[in-house]
Protein backbone atom coordinates (compact mmCIF):
# COMPACT_ATOMS: atom_id res chain seq x y z
CA UNK A 1 0.00 0.00 0.00
CA UNK A 2 1.33 3.40 -0.94
CA UNK A 3 0.80 6.28 1.46
CA UNK A 4 0.57 9.82 0.14
CA UNK A 5 1.35 12.75 2.40
CA UNK A 6 -1.57 15.10 3.01
CA UNK A 7 -0.68 18.77 3.28
CA UNK A 8 -3.17 21.08 4.99
CA UNK A 9 -3.11 24.60 3.61
CA UNK A 10 -4.59 27.52 5.52
CA UNK A 11 -5.49 30.80 3.87
CA UNK A 12 -4.59 33.61 6.24
CA UNK A 13 -5.69 37.17 5.53
CA UNK A 14 -2.70 39.49 5.75
CA UNK A 15 -3.11 43.26 5.40
CA UNK A 16 -1.62 44.65 2.23
CA UNK A 17 1.76 46.33 2.61
CA UNK A 18 1.20 50.04 2.20
CA UNK A 19 3.37 53.07 1.70
CA UNK A 20 3.01 56.33 3.60
CA UNK A 21 -0.36 57.93 2.95
CA UNK A 22 -1.64 55.20 0.64
CA UNK A 23 -5.07 53.59 0.77
CA UNK A 24 -4.58 50.04 -0.40
CA UNK A 25 -7.42 47.83 0.78
CA UNK A 26 -10.98 47.92 2.08
CA UNK A 27 -12.56 44.93 3.80
CA UNK A 28 -16.15 44.25 4.81
CA UNK A 29 -16.25 41.48 7.37
CA UNK A 30 -18.51 40.00 10.06
CA UNK A 31 -17.67 40.58 13.73
CA UNK A 32 -20.20 38.72 15.84
CA UNK A 33 -23.55 40.43 15.29
CA UNK A 34 -21.83 43.43 13.71
CA UNK A 35 -20.45 44.44 10.35
CA UNK A 36 -16.98 45.95 10.18
CA UNK A 37 -15.67 48.13 7.38
CA UNK A 38 -11.89 48.00 7.70
CA UNK A 39 -9.71 50.43 5.74
CA UNK A 40 -5.97 49.79 5.52
CA UNK A 41 -3.82 52.86 4.96
CA UNK A 42 -0.27 54.05 5.36
CA UNK A 43 0.90 56.16 8.26
CA UNK A 44 -0.03 59.82 8.84
CA UNK A 45 -3.55 59.44 7.43
CA UNK A 46 -6.36 61.21 9.30
CA UNK A 47 -9.84 59.69 8.81
CA UNK A 48 -13.08 61.67 9.12
CA UNK A 49 -16.52 60.21 8.55
CA UNK A 50 -20.15 61.31 8.33
CA UNK A 51 -23.53 59.99 7.18
CA UNK A 52 -25.86 61.18 4.43
CA UNK A 53 -29.44 60.04 3.86
CA UNK A 54 -31.77 59.27 0.93
CA UNK A 55 -30.06 56.92 0.21
CA UNK A 56 -28.02 56.21 3.32
CA UNK A 57 -24.33 56.70 2.59
CA UNK A 58 -21.33 56.51 4.88
CA UNK A 59 -18.64 58.96 3.74
CA UNK A 60 -15.06 58.41 4.88
CA UNK A 61 -12.53 61.10 3.98
CA UNK A 62 -8.88 60.14 4.46
CA UNK A 63 -6.69 63.22 4.80
CA UNK A 64 -3.07 62.97 3.76
CA UNK A 65 -3.88 59.98 1.56
CA UNK A 66 -3.48 58.88 -2.04
CA UNK A 67 -5.46 56.22 -3.88
CA UNK A 68 -3.17 53.26 -4.51
CA UNK A 69 -4.73 49.93 -5.47
CA UNK A 70 -8.40 50.88 -5.24
CA UNK A 71 -10.03 50.94 -8.67
CA UNK A 72 -12.96 53.33 -8.31
CA UNK A 73 -16.40 51.70 -8.08
CA UNK A 74 -17.16 48.31 -6.54
CA UNK A 75 -20.63 47.05 -7.40
CA UNK A 76 -22.44 43.99 -6.16
CA UNK A 77 -20.99 43.78 -2.64
CA UNK A 78 -24.42 43.01 -1.16
CA UNK A 79 -23.47 41.87 2.34
CA UNK A 80 -23.47 43.09 5.92
CA UNK A 81 -25.69 46.05 5.05
CA UNK A 82 -23.26 47.38 2.41
CA UNK A 83 -24.62 47.57 -1.13
CA UNK A 84 -21.61 49.02 -2.95
CA UNK A 85 -18.82 51.52 -2.51
CA UNK A 86 -16.68 53.82 -4.61
CA UNK A 87 -13.36 55.56 -4.10
CA UNK A 88 -11.88 58.72 -5.57
CA UNK A 89 -9.03 61.19 -5.13
CA UNK A 90 -11.41 63.85 -3.82
CA UNK A 91 -8.65 66.44 -3.42
CA UNK A 92 -4.89 66.16 -4.02
CA UNK A 93 -4.40 65.08 -0.40
CA UNK A 94 -7.82 63.56 0.38
CA UNK A 95 -9.20 60.16 -0.62
CA UNK A 96 -12.99 59.85 -0.36
CA UNK A 97 -14.73 56.50 0.14
CA UNK A 98 -18.52 56.40 -0.25
CA UNK A 99 -20.34 53.32 1.07
CA UNK A 100 -23.98 52.96 0.07
CA UNK A 101 -25.88 51.16 2.83
CA UNK A 102 -29.22 49.36 3.03
CA UNK A 103 -30.54 51.66 5.76
CA UNK A 104 -29.80 54.09 8.56
CA UNK A 105 -27.16 52.93 11.04
CA UNK A 106 -25.63 53.84 14.37
CA UNK A 107 -21.92 53.20 14.24
CA UNK A 108 -18.68 53.31 16.21
CA UNK A 109 -15.16 53.87 14.92
CA UNK A 110 -11.74 52.60 15.92
CA UNK A 111 -8.60 54.20 14.53
CA UNK A 112 -5.04 52.98 14.86
CA UNK A 113 -1.88 53.44 12.81
CA UNK A 114 -2.56 52.06 9.34
CA UNK A 115 -6.10 50.90 10.12
CA UNK A 116 -9.52 52.54 10.43
CA UNK A 117 -12.63 50.54 11.40
CA UNK A 118 -16.30 51.49 11.20
CA UNK A 119 -18.54 49.07 13.12
CA UNK A 120 -22.36 48.83 13.08
CA UNK A 121 -25.09 46.25 13.70
CA UNK A 122 -25.40 43.78 10.83
CA UNK A 123 -28.94 44.26 9.44
CA UNK A 124 -28.91 40.91 7.61
CA UNK A 125 -27.82 37.33 8.09
CA UNK A 126 -24.36 35.80 8.16
CA UNK A 127 -22.08 36.65 5.25
CA UNK A 128 -18.65 35.89 3.87
CA UNK A 129 -15.91 38.54 4.18
CA UNK A 130 -15.26 40.77 1.18
CA UNK A 131 -12.03 42.51 0.19
CA UNK A 132 -11.21 45.04 -2.50
CA UNK A 133 -7.93 43.17 -2.99
CA UNK A 134 -9.78 40.11 -4.32
CA UNK A 135 -12.97 41.75 -5.60
CA UNK A 136 -12.07 40.95 -9.20
CA UNK A 137 -12.08 37.25 -8.35
CA UNK A 138 -15.62 37.30 -6.95
CA UNK A 139 -18.38 36.68 -9.53
CA UNK A 140 -21.18 39.24 -9.55
CA UNK A 141 -24.81 38.33 -9.08
CA UNK A 142 -26.83 38.45 -12.30
CA UNK A 143 -28.48 41.76 -11.39
CA UNK A 144 -25.06 43.33 -10.77
CA UNK A 145 -23.32 42.31 -13.99
CA UNK A 146 -24.81 45.20 -15.90
CA UNK A 147 -25.24 47.93 -13.29
CA UNK A 148 -27.17 51.03 -14.24
CA UNK A 149 -24.88 53.76 -15.55
CA UNK A 150 -23.97 56.51 -13.12
CA UNK A 151 -25.39 59.54 -14.93
CA UNK A 152 -24.52 62.97 -13.55
CA UNK A 153 -27.41 65.46 -13.36
CA UNK A 154 -27.59 67.93 -16.22
CA UNK A 155 -27.54 71.71 -15.62
CA UNK A 156 -31.32 71.77 -16.23
CA UNK A 157 -31.80 69.00 -13.65
CA UNK A 158 -29.81 71.03 -11.11
CA UNK A 159 -31.82 74.18 -11.75
CA UNK A 160 -35.08 72.23 -11.39
CA UNK A 161 -33.83 70.89 -8.04
CA UNK A 162 -33.96 74.49 -6.76
CA UNK A 163 -37.39 75.22 -8.25
CA UNK A 164 -39.30 72.04 -7.41
CA UNK A 165 -39.10 70.37 -4.00
CA UNK A 166 -35.44 69.97 -2.99
CA UNK A 167 -34.70 67.08 -0.61
CA UNK A 168 -34.46 67.97 3.06
CA UNK A 169 -31.32 67.68 5.13
CA UNK A 170 -30.47 67.53 8.83
CA UNK A 171 -26.91 68.56 9.69
CA UNK A 172 -24.90 69.75 12.68
CA UNK A 173 -21.42 71.29 12.54
CA UNK A 174 -19.04 72.30 15.30
CA UNK A 175 -15.54 73.41 14.28
CA UNK A 176 -15.95 71.96 10.79
CA UNK A 177 -14.01 73.16 7.78
CA UNK A 178 -16.20 74.94 5.24
CA UNK A 179 -14.60 72.72 2.59
CA UNK A 180 -15.94 69.66 4.44
CA UNK A 181 -19.37 71.29 4.76
CA UNK A 182 -19.52 72.01 1.03
CA UNK A 183 -18.30 68.50 0.23
CA UNK A 184 -21.15 67.06 2.28
CA UNK A 185 -23.76 69.19 0.52
CA UNK A 186 -22.26 68.30 -2.86
CA UNK A 187 -22.54 64.59 -2.08
CA UNK A 188 -26.06 64.94 -0.66
CA UNK A 189 -27.56 67.02 -3.47
CA UNK A 190 -25.55 65.56 -6.35
CA UNK A 191 -24.31 68.98 -7.50
CA UNK A 192 -20.83 70.29 -8.24
CA UNK A 193 -19.66 72.96 -5.79
CA UNK A 194 -16.43 74.89 -6.35
CA UNK A 195 -15.23 77.10 -3.46
CA UNK A 196 -13.06 80.16 -3.96
CA UNK A 197 -9.59 79.91 -2.40
CA UNK A 198 -10.62 82.37 0.33
CA UNK A 199 -13.27 79.91 1.56
CA UNK A 200 -10.68 77.31 2.60
CA UNK A 201 -9.88 79.05 5.91
CA UNK A 202 -13.51 79.39 7.04
CA UNK A 203 -14.48 77.27 10.07
CA UNK A 204 -18.17 76.56 10.76
CA UNK A 205 -19.20 76.43 14.42
CA UNK A 206 -22.46 75.99 16.29
CA UNK A 207 -24.65 75.07 13.30
CA UNK A 208 -27.63 72.76 13.90
CA UNK A 209 -30.15 72.53 11.04
CA UNK A 210 -33.05 70.10 11.17
CA UNK A 211 -35.22 68.92 8.30
CA UNK A 212 -34.75 71.88 5.96
CA UNK A 213 -34.56 71.96 2.18
CA UNK A 214 -30.89 71.55 1.33
CA UNK A 215 -30.63 74.76 -0.70
CA UNK A 216 -32.16 76.84 2.11
CA UNK A 217 -29.83 75.16 4.62
CA UNK A 218 -26.82 75.91 2.41
CA UNK A 219 -27.90 79.55 2.01
CA UNK A 220 -28.21 79.95 5.79
CA UNK A 221 -24.80 78.41 6.51
CA UNK A 222 -23.06 80.51 3.85
CA UNK A 223 -24.80 83.71 4.98
CA UNK A 224 -23.66 83.13 8.57
CA UNK A 225 -20.07 83.20 7.32
CA UNK A 226 -20.41 86.19 4.97
CA UNK A 227 -20.45 83.93 1.92
CA UNK A 228 -22.75 83.44 -1.06
CA UNK A 229 -22.95 81.47 -4.29
CA UNK A 230 -23.84 81.80 -7.93
CA UNK A 231 -24.57 79.17 -10.56
CA UNK A 232 -22.63 78.94 -13.78
CA UNK A 233 -24.37 78.04 -17.03
CA UNK A 234 -23.05 74.47 -16.66
CA UNK A 235 -24.88 74.10 -13.33
CA UNK A 236 -21.75 74.42 -11.15
CA UNK A 237 -22.18 76.37 -7.90
CA UNK A 238 -19.37 78.83 -7.17
CA UNK A 239 -18.99 79.79 -3.49
CA UNK A 240 -17.19 83.01 -2.61
CA UNK A 241 -17.20 85.89 -0.16
CA UNK A 242 -20.04 88.34 -0.70
CA UNK A 243 -17.72 91.13 -1.77
CA UNK A 244 -16.20 88.86 -4.39
CA UNK A 245 -19.61 87.98 -5.79
CA UNK A 246 -20.76 91.60 -5.68
CA UNK A 247 -17.66 92.65 -7.58
CA UNK A 248 -18.75 90.35 -10.40
CA UNK A 249 -22.43 91.25 -9.91
CA UNK A 250 -23.22 87.55 -9.72
CA UNK A 251 -24.63 87.20 -6.21
CA UNK A 252 -27.55 84.76 -6.27
CA UNK A 253 -30.72 86.64 -5.30
CA UNK A 254 -34.17 85.38 -4.39
CA UNK A 255 -37.48 87.06 -3.59
CA UNK A 256 -39.58 85.61 -0.77
CA UNK A 257 -42.70 86.74 1.06
CA UNK A 258 -42.95 86.22 4.84
CA UNK A 259 -46.15 86.58 6.85
CA UNK A 260 -45.56 88.52 10.10
CA UNK A 261 -47.64 87.96 13.23
CA UNK A 262 -47.68 90.01 16.45
CA UNK A 263 -45.64 92.88 14.96
CA UNK A 264 -46.18 95.54 12.32
CA UNK A 265 -44.62 94.93 8.93
CA UNK A 266 -43.11 98.43 8.97
CA UNK A 267 -41.22 97.86 12.23
CA UNK A 268 -39.82 94.52 11.07
CA UNK A 269 -38.85 95.97 7.68
CA UNK A 270 -37.02 98.83 9.39
CA UNK A 271 -34.95 96.36 11.43
CA UNK A 272 -34.16 94.06 8.51
CA UNK A 273 -33.20 96.87 6.14
CA UNK A 274 -30.06 97.47 8.19
CA UNK A 275 -29.07 93.83 7.68
CA UNK A 276 -29.58 93.75 3.91
CA UNK A 277 -26.57 93.60 1.60
CA UNK A 278 -25.80 97.19 0.49
CA UNK A 279 -26.87 97.83 -3.08
CA UNK A 280 -28.42 94.39 -3.46
CA UNK A 281 -30.80 93.40 -0.68
CA UNK A 282 -34.18 95.07 -0.27
CA UNK A 283 -36.95 94.74 2.32
CA UNK A 284 -40.48 95.86 1.42
CA UNK A 285 -43.41 95.97 3.86
CA UNK A 286 -46.84 95.07 2.49
CA UNK A 287 -49.75 96.35 4.61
Amino acid sequence: MMWKPIVAAALIAVPAVVGPGEVREVRIQPAGDNTEIVIFTGEDVEPREFLLSDPTRLIVDLYGAQVADLRGAYEGIGRGGVIRFRSSQFRPDVVRLVFELTGTIEYATDASVGRFVVRFANPGGSFAPWSSATAGDTPLAMEDRNPAPNVSPSPDDIRRSFQDDPPRITVAYDSASMLDVLAGFSEFAGVSIVPNAAVADVVVRGIDIRNQQWDIALDAILASQGLGWHMQSEGILIVDKLEGLLARDTLQTDTRVFRINYASADSVASTLTGLATPGRGQVVAYQ
